[in-house]
């Protein structure tokens, strides 16, 4: 396929994969972000950053201790749980795929 400027697939201008991987770390932290946010207990994202930095850098809580608790014992290791669980999955899949072109080739 050719574009308007008369080149090939192969000149189009693609993203870098510096760019790549900064936008899906990017998202990943926004979908963190939500997931610590929303559910049965709503709990405002300002709030849950609050909460998160309070063990970095001391702060006076203005939070619930309900809100701390289900940010930090309940959700927290829920999303680090699903990031390491789909980081290990991706790292199987594609190392499938690989040894699958090897024996292909």
């Amino acid at each position: 396929m050719v574009n308007k400027a008369g080149h090939g697939p192969e000149h189009q201008k693609r993203f870098s994969a510096e760019a790549k991987i900064r936008f899906l770390t990017g998202l990943l932290l926004v979908t963190a972000i939500a997931a610590l946010s929303f559910g049965r207990v709503d709990i405002p994202v300002t709030q849950v950053m609050k909460i998160l930095f309070s063990s970095l850098i001391p702060m006076e809580p203005d939070w619930t201790q309900t809100a701390y608790s289900v940010v930090m014992d309940v959700r927290l290791p829920r999303v680090m749980a699903g990031i390491l669980v789909g980081a290990a999955s991706s790292s199987s899949i594609s190392s499938h795929f690989c040894q699958a072109c090897w024996l292909w080739a």
